[in-house]
Formats: structure tokens, C-alpha cells, sequence
């Protein structure tokens, strides 16, 4: 009988070997596996860490332009004279704000007897330049709103190629655009300081964006604005990636 009962106790201890053995096999992967997914989320918490604050620093690199410019040019004295036709004594300035500043869609005067005087970027491929059937050579357009001595109010479009020349005027046209009833031009009114509106369709296109604006003083007094389209945006936010499909 003793004999016969050996190799059931054999059997019987080697499977309670096992089965410790593959407990603790089991422990052990598990515990490397928890300490392994830990160090891991640890590392891509810190990367993720890295990355945002690369595209934080970055999107304010966007927007330090348009903070300086719309706190410089209010306070310069040409800003609250009249345009005549196309012209204006800080079209050339504005136009190369624009050329340094891509981000920046268009800058413009809203005066409170309700002329308006714009300066567009019309960049290679935008959706602008389709919008507004440009001329193949025009790198600007100037939107210019005033009301004739009948009391019409109109409208022109002059389009300028990159060293400023008029490479197409259009005749005038009846114009129901009134800055004064837009959002950027009621809040900047009756604020100090620079604002900045939500996002809210603009009256040219039809797009979503953003504008920055503050009032200023003179002559005629008014508001100055910065616009920059969602478009813009979403062109800046494409190029920040996490790595090749993040």
C-alpha cells in the first residue's frame, strides 16, 4: 500500500510546486507589467507635457503681433484720417505688418460717421483670393465704404500687387455695410484698452474668426481691427504634430 501511494504523493507535490510556481511567474509579469504601463504613461505624460508647451509657446507666438499692433497703431496720429480713393497715409505700414504677419487677415478702419476703410492679404491659394475673383498679380485688396454728398452709401475694391500698384479698380456700388452695427466696433467703443471678440461670421466671406480691436481718438474718431480667420488658425494648428501621426 505504501508503495502504491508514493507516486500519488509525488504527483501531489509537484502539482502544488507548479502551481506556486506558476502563481508566482504569474505575480511577478503582472507586477512588471503595471511598473512597465506606469513608466510608460509617465514618459508620454511628459512628453505630451513637452509638446504643449511648444504649441502653447507657439500659438502666443501668433498672437504677439496683433496684441503689439493693435495697442501701436491707435495711438499713432494718421490712424483717425480719412483714405482718399485707395490710398491711406498708413497703407504702407499696414501692408507690411501684413507681409511679416501672415497670420493676420486683414487690418481696418471703422470710423464713427460710418466710412470703412480695409487692407486684405490675399495670399497664394486662399480661399479670399477665389472669393473675390482677384486679379492673378494682386497680393492686397482694399475694401473702401463711404457715403456720397446724395447720401448713397457705396463701395469700391482696388486690388495692388506686392510693390503697391493698382492692378484693377472696380466702379462703385450701392454698400449696406455699416461698421458701426458690427460687434468688434460696439464693444472696442466702450472699452479701454484692446478687446478681443468670440468667434462670429464676418460680413465679406461669410467665415468664422476672430477680431482684436480698440477705439481711437481724433478728427473722426473710431475703431481700428485686426482680423484673423478660423482658416488661419486651423492652417498654424495642422504643422503641430506629434510625431509622424499624432
Amino acid at each position: 500500500m505504501r508503495r502504491r501511494c508514493l507516486p500519488t504523493l509525488n504527483v501531489t507535490i509537484l502539482t502544488i510546486f507548479f502551481v506556486i510556481l506558476f502563481t508566482l511567474a504569474g505575480i511577478l509579469i503582472f507586477y512588471n507589467y503595471e511598473k512597465n504601463s506606469e513608466t510608460a504613461l509617465l514618459a508620454a505624460e511628459k512628453l505630451l507635457t513637452q509638446i504643449n508647451g511648444k504649441v502653447v509657446h507657439k500659438t502666443e507666438l501668433v498672437f504677439q503681433p496683433v496684441y503689439i499692433l493693435g495697442n501701436i497703431v491707435p495711438e499713432m496720429p494718421d490712424v483717425a484720417r480719412k483714405p482718399t480713393g485707395f490710398s491711406h497715409p498708413l497703407l504702407g505700414y499696414l501692408i507690411e505688418a501684413l507681409r511679416s504677419s501672415p497670420q493676420i487677415s486683414s487690418f481696418y478702419m471703422g470710423y464713427e460717421d460710418g466710412e470703412f476703410y480695409q487692407v486684405i492679404s490675399l495670399p497664394e491659394g486662399g480661399g479670399l483670393r477665389s472669393f473675390l475673383n482677384a486679379p492673378p498679380q494682386a497680393h492686397y485688396a482694399i475694401w473702401h465704404v463711404y457715403q456720397k454728398e446724395a447720401g448713397t452709401r457705396v463701395r469700391t475694391w482696388d486690388f495692388l500687387d506686392n510693390r503697391r500698384r493698382v492692378v484693377e479698380s472696380r466702379p462703385e456700388k450701392k454698400a449696406t455695410y455699416d461698421p458701426r452695427k458690427r460687434p468688434w466696433y460696439k464693444t472696442a467703443m466702450t472699452s479701454e484698452g484692446l478687446i478681443r471678440t468670440d468667434l462670429y461670421v464676418f460680413a465679406l466671406r461669410k467665415v468664422l474668426g476672430l477680431t482684436f480691436a480698440r477705439r481711437f481718438v481724433g478728427e473722426v474718431s473710431g475703431v481700428f481691427g485686426i482680423d484673423i480667420t478660423l482658416e488661419k488658425l486651423s492652417q498654424f494648428l495642422k504643422k503641430q504634430q506629434i510625431g509622424q501621426t499624432g
